[in-house]
């Protein structure tokens, strides 16, 4: 079995070397995506953009930047709003319990 292919997204004809994650919910799923992420181009190499750990999101902001700290992110937020809509972001992880999840996907997936 081959690893997969990835096809590099281009933006107006310009290769994107790097995106920008934001991770929203810092349990057990957001710290499997947190160390997934920061993990990915060390599994397959430089065929995929460059991963930068832009901003979590956690409802506490205190618990915000702790996991910030601890997962490798540049910045916290307790508003999952600004993590959406920050401008260095290219990806939204949603990492939250079902019952939280609906109010947060209808609004990300808005601005797709």
């Amino acid at each position: 079995m081959s690893a997969p292919t990835f096809v590099m997204q281009t933006v107006d004809g310009f290769r994107m070397n790097s995106l920008g994650v934001a991770l929203i919910g810092t349990g057990f799923m957001g710290k499997c995506h947190a160390m997934a992420w920061r993990n990915l181009r060390a599994v397959y190499g430089d065929v995929i953009p460059e991963i930068r750990l832009e901003v979590l999101a956690e409802a506490e902001l205190e618990r915000a930047e702790q996991k910030a700290g601890e997962f490798g992110f540049s910045r916290a937020t307790s508003d999952w709003r600004r993590a959406v809509n920050d401008s260095a972001v290219d990806i939204v992880s949603i990492q939250l319990p079902i019952g939280w999840l609906a109010n947060c996907w209808d609004f990300a997936t808005t601005w797709i």
